[in-house]
């Protein structure tokens, strides 16, 4: 049996985890290659009109690989952390993807965490059932997939990005001495290389560093979300805000760079709060990018030019990043 997992949205948060579990059940498990035009286009092509970018990027993925393996693997993620929720394009996925598509061959379960977290390991449970009877084989297999799992969420504590783990050189190590800088924004934007157009490559080839929401461990973005009049009940939310105040206590940040995908709601609301709160309590520049399958590279290379020079090159020579007037 071979298992089609597309290279888009949780990818990055669980591939370490989906690839362990269902080769220890005996499964192939094929991926999609990295995104690229035709992958865009083709998820551009069977996505519906609405839907943000990093859904049409999925959707080329499925695309590509739904004729050359038995099943997609395209769980409903529910809830990833208790009384949390996660985007809603999330829940309806499966069907989005049977639907536009037109193919049957999905394995799907709901997994959710929201009252705990054990009912997210029985949804995996039940998925292994649809592959082999034998309980204590898929409880094997879920326990070598969560050491993994561990391991991996290890390394990003430590300053890796997923990209360096699963797409990049096994032997990068991050240099935490450079000048650093936080991209803020979900995995699946910062660390698909087409849609970020290699966003964490160049500012690495500028001579800088970054940490994202992905190397805080979500309790800590939870403590530093309470300072918010009302807890967000979206989880990328807490990661997104909490995270970035946490990266700002804790290290030497030259700047902030939101990266966003154009059309997410719950993003425009958090990034301005995100950003308002950075400016005001460690003035800390900040740059917002948005991005769509329209977004030019050009566009985005000399805007974030413009943001090293005025973080890291004045501060180098001495300067100011504010503005001389004004």
């Amino acid at each position: 049996m071979k298992i089609g997992i597309p290279r888009g949205l949780y990818f990055y948060d669980y591939y370490p985890f989906w690839e362990t579990f269902f080769q220890e059940l005996g499964v192939d498990v094929v991926t999609s290659k990295p995104t690229d035009k035709e992958t865009l286009n083709l998820g551009v092509e069977a996505a519906v009109d609405d839907a943000c970018l990093p859904v049409k990027v999925f959707f080329g993925h499925a695309r590509f690989l739904k004729d050359r393996v038995d099943y997609l693997f395209i769980p409903r993620y529910v809830s990833e952390y208790r009384r949390t929720y996660i985007c809603p394009k999330f829940l309806g996925l499966p069907e989005m993807i049977i639907f536009r598509l037109k193919t049957q061959n999905v394995l799907s379960h709901d997994l959710t965490a929201y009252r705990k977290g054990e009912d997210f390991y029985r949804g995996i449970y039940v998925l292994g059932k649809k592959i082999t009877p034998n309980g204590m084989k898929i409880m094997r297999a879920i326990y070598a997939a969560w050491k993994n799992q561990k391991a991996y969420l290890q390394k990003k504590y430590l300053g890796y990005q997923p990209l360096d783990l699963i797409d990049g050189k096994q032997n990068y190590v991050p240099d935490l001495k450079k000048p650093l800088f936080a991209v803020v924004g979900h995995a699946y934007n910062i660390n698909d290389r087409h849609a970020s157009m290699d966003l964490i490559k160049k500012i690495r080839r500028f001579g800088g560093e970054v940490l994202t929401p992905d190397n805080v461990p979500f309790a800590e973005a939870v403590k530093k979300a309470g300072i918010l009049p009302k807890k967000p009940f979206w989880s990328f939310a807490i990661k997104n805000f909490g995270g970035s105040i946490y990266l700002a206590e804790n290290y030497p940040l030259k700047g902030i760079i939101s990266l966003n995908s154009f059309g997410c709601g719950p993003d425009s609301i958090i990034t301005e709060l995100t950003g308002r709160y950075l400016r005001r309590k460690f003035s800390l520049p900040f740059l917002n990018l948005t991005i769509d399958e329209h977004t030019g590279e050009a566009g985005l290379v000399t805007r974030l030019e413009a943001f090293w020079d005025m973080t890291v090159e004045r501060s180098f020579a001495g300067e100011s990043y504010l503005p001389a007037h004004g």
